[in-house]
């Protein structure tokens, strides 16, 4: 990857994301794999992306979420805090932005691996008419790479 991620989490095995997708009973995108092999979460050096049609309209990465078992902040402790509504809507929490909103990937049919902005406030609820889901990007390691630098 171009835009490198920092503060990783140690590094994972395929046996631990395959641990991770019984326990959360998803299947993850390949390339999520792949990303997480990569860098078990952590920060990028480029943070920026825009959200179109969201009335904020840019949001900022803050961190990605680690598999880490055993940790409050993990990818599987924030699965169990944002379960119901992103379950309904086929979406996996992957990481948060500086304003507290999430960075989602799809585990659907309809969705698989694309990835999503989820703002859950209700902050713009009137000029947004309710909606609280933008399409992003089609894969993790194209939204990554696209990301801006904040300057």
């Amino acid at each position: 990857m171009k835009n490198k991620i920092t503060e990783s989490k140690e590094p994972l095995t395929v046996e631990a994301i395959e641990l991770f997708e019984r326990a959360i009973e998803t299947r993850l995108p390949s390339d999520y794999k792949e990303f997480l092999l990569l860098s078990n979460g952590g920060r990028p050096e480029r943070t920026r992306f825009a959200v179109e049609g969201w009335p904020g309209e840019f949001g900022d990465v803050h961190f990605f979420w680690s598999i880490n078992f055993a940790s409050q902040g993990s990818l599987e402790w924030w699965f169990r805090e944002l379960a119901d509504p992103l379950i309904q809507n086929n979406l996996l929490a992957i990481g948060v932005d500086l304003g507290g909103n999430f960075i989602t990937i799809g585990t659907s049919e309809t969705n698989f691996g694309e990835i999503w902005y989820w703002d859950p406030t209700y902050d713009y609820i009137e000029l947004t008419e309710g909606k609280m889901f933008y399409y992003l990007s089609k894969n993790i390691f194209d939204f990554v790479e696209n990301l801006e630098s904040d300057e």
